[in-house]
C-alpha cells in the first residue's frame, strides 16, 4: 500500500472552512480505481491541515496526481490556504484497528 501525505497552510479562522473544502475532493478521490482511503487532519494551534490518502499500488498512486492535484488547489484557492509539502510513501506498518479485523 502507498499514501500520498499532503501538508497545508491555512489562514487562522479557517480550517473549518477548508475542511467542508476537502469533502467533495475526498469523495471524488474514493471513487477513483486503486483508492483505500484517508483522512483529513488539522492542527488548530498551527493553523495548518494535513490529506493522507492510501492508495492499493504506486501505479494507482501516479495515476491519481493530475486529479488529486487539481482537487487540492481548488480546496485551498477557496480559503486562501497553500500547499507546502507533498510526500508519496509506502506503508511500512499498518496498526490502525482496520488491520487487526
Amino acid at each position: 500500500m502507498f499514501a500520498r501525505v499532503v501538508r497545508y497552510r491555512v489562514p487562522d479562522g479557517r480550517l473549518d472552512e477548508a475542511v467542508e473544502a476537502f469533502r467533495v475532493p475526498a469523495g471524488l478521490l474514493s471513487q477513483l480505481d486503486g483508492n483505500r482511503g484517508g483522512y483529513v487532519l488539522v492542527d488548530d494551534e498551527n493553523s495548518t491541515a494535513l490529506t493522507v490518502t492510501f492508495w492499493e499500488s504506486r501505479a494507482a498512486m501516479e495515476a491519481s496526481e493530475v486529479r488529486a492535484t487539481r482537487l487540492r488547489q481548488e480546496a485551498m484557492q477557496s480559503v486562501g490556504g497553500e500547499v507546502q509539502a507533498i510526500d508519496r510513501c509506502g506503508v511500512a506498518l499498518d496498526f490502525s484497528e482496520l488491520a487487526r479485523i
